[in-house]
């Protein structure tokens, strides 16, 4: 029995479903699904990413190669059906095929659909786009301007992608050699996006509603990869050209147009749960629909069994990653000798997330250079976590098996905030006995998208919508301060981890600062901004052994300097 439709059979009488995020939030996985909320009660749990996902399955990206492929695919069947046509059939004959195929068009009807694809191909490579190369933008309800131009409406989307739908039925249902549909799927996708609404309240159904284009932007830009990869020549083809070719970006950037969606379906109760919501009332505002409940409980753990905390210098008084300079030798060193450090104080596991994998590499790149990871690696082995999915869990077993080993003072892994082992794995007890953030992991200020979500964001507000939408700039800050929350969390994964022993938090803020109310409530008690020069004397030396423990404060000892100073503050491995 094949378990996925066993399961859609089930669901049917299934009182709790457990499904994937787009299942849901999808208006066409719903439909594909034949999935009915009315009257639910929906549960989105690690909702921190709702909004990325509500975002990004109400968009597409088409690319040149995407519309070669569906061009392509319908070439074929036209031609298929063409040679049955010249070898002098009877049309009642070939009609009775095709049907019989699930094919149930005329030729000209199959040219049409060629026509109408191949229009839409010339209609973006007419866009001109600026010398910059940085891409064209507009509005969202140029959309329907540009896909009108290839009499695609909200008048003949229904016939085209019915006709769309036989066309891929045929292809699968034919024997011989196999015809990649993936192109034919993805305009049948994108067609449905566009125009997922209804008519106008009050209006006849001829009329549709244009205003959900106000949540997207319309973005042409270079297809830098290459993705056209083949160049057709038949006589229909008005791309046979040499000329790059030209990407056709349809971005949302309201996950509450999603969100609607779902109570428009008859959803009784939507509870959205996570660690890393905070601050509550902005992530409301994203959602752009009521929550007339919110609980924001403290964390399980006690405040004895944490210590979080900022430092800027490193033992040598260089400051750690600045964003400025995060390459320079001066950060890359001093960040070095701060975890040369690091890894003599926290036993077993201690993780090291970068704010992204180039930063990452060109950190380990210097350390290796510098002998930085050589004697990191005298007192801990170091893992670093892989791009390649493949390889990663040969890699986190690897980490595992050495925090296990009695015989190992533990190991040390670097890891990618937003990356597998920084959203989805649990560090537990020994495997997770400190975390170092190395700097704020900022989305790319310069992606188009993250450019155009700032401006959307500014443009709503500008409008008047101030009290329904955060600024582009905080924003901004906010997807790096979750993605710093979802990484911390790794180490603290129940009540009692760890109970006798202090796993240790070190964020540094790329001189950006960030407020602690964006800090989990559980972190802001705990939160200790370490500004002061820690290597020199201080009144700290006066502190009962126990609380100079807290404070980590041997960070002050020089990289090359023993650990166990008993002349200045009793500073003592074994208290941490």
């Amino acid at each position: 029995v094949c378990p996925y439709y066993l399961s859609r059979s089930l669901k049917q009488q299934a009182d709790i479903i457990f499904m994937p995020y787009n299942y849901l939030l999808d208006s066409k996985s719903r439909r594909a699904h034949n999935i009915d909320l009315k009257g639910t009660v929906v549960i989105l749990d690690e909702a921190h990413n709702v909004e990325r996902l509500c975002e990004e399955l109400a968009s597409f990206d088409l690319t040149p190669y995407d519309l070669a492929s569906a061009i392509d695919a319908i070439n074929i069947v036209l031609e298929e059906q063409t040679r049955k046509v010249q070898q002098n059939e009877v049309t009642f004959e070939f009609n009775a095929e095709l049907a019989n195929s699930g094919l149930n068009m005329e030729l000209e009807d199959i040219a049409k659909i060629k026509m109408i694809l191949l229009q839409l191909e010339n209609e973006i490579d007419a866009i001109e786009l600026p010398p910059s190369g940085s891409g064209l933008t507009k509005d969202g309800s140029y959309i329907f301007e540009l896909f009108a131009k290839a009499q695609i409406t909200f008048q003949t989307q229904a016939s085209l992608l019915e006709s769309l739908e036989q066309i891929v039925q045929y292809l699968a249902g034919r024997t011989g050699i196999f015809t990649n549909t993936a192109g034919l799927h993805k305009l049948t996708d994108i067609i449905q996006t566009v125009f997922n609404f209804g008519p106008s309240e009050g209006t006849s159904s001829l009329t549709p509603d244009c205003s959900v284009s106000r949540y997207y932007k319309v973005h042409i830009h270079p297809d830098v990869n290459g993705q056209k990869k083949k160049q057709r020549t038949d006589l229909w083809n008005s791309s046979a050209t040499k000329k790059q070719g030209k990407i056709l970006s349809y971005w949302c950037f309201s996950p509450g147009y999603s969100m609607h969606e779902l109570v428009r379906q008859g959803v009784r109760t939507i509870i959205l749960t996570s660690g890393t919501l905070s601050p509550l009332s902005s992530f409301t505002l994203e959602m752009q629909i009521p929550f007339p409940v919110c609980l924001e409980n403290p964390h399980v753990i006690d405040k004895h069994q944490i210590w979080v905390g900022v430092i800027p210098n490193g033992p040598d008084g260089g400051f750690m990653f600045i964003l400025i300079c995060r390459f320079s030798q001066e950060c890359l060193s001093s960040l070095g000798k701060t975890i040369g450090n690091l890894v003599r104080i926290i036993p077993h596991g201690l993780l090291v997330f970068f704010p992204s994998y180039p930063v990452m590499d060109k950190t380990l790149e210097y350390w290796r250079e510098h002998d930085f990871a050589g004697k990191i690696e005298a007192v801990k082995p170091l893992f670093v976590e892989p791009r390649n999915k493949g390889t990663f869990t040969e890699v986190i077993d690897a980490y595992y098996g050495k925090i296990a080993c009695p015989k190992s003072n533990g190991a040390v892994f670097t890891a990618v905030c937003r990356g597998k082992a920084s959203e989805g794995l649990d560090f537990a007890d020994n495997n997770g006995r400190g975390v170092i953030i190395t700097g704020l992991p900022f989305p790319p200020r310069m992606d188009p998208r993250v450019i155009l979500k700032m401006q959307f964001l500014d443009e709503m507000r500008a409008k008047g919508a101030s009290g329904q939408y955060l600024s582009g700039n905080n924003w901004y800050k906010q997807q790096a301060s979750r993605a710093v929350n979802q990484a911390i969390g790794r180490v603290i994964r129940h009540r009692q981890d760890y109970d006798n022993g202090v796993p240790s938090l070190c964020i540094e803020y790329d001189q950006v600062p960030i407020s602690s109310r964006r800090q989990p409530t559980g972190l802001l008690d705990a939160l200790e901004n370490n500004e002061k020069n820690l290597g020199e004397p201080s009144e700290e030396d006066s502190l009962p052994g126990e609380e100079k423990a807290k404070r980590v404060s041997t960070l002050s000892l020089q990289y090359e300097k023993k650990l166990m100073d008993g002349q200045k503050g009793g500073r003592k491995k074994s208290r941490l």
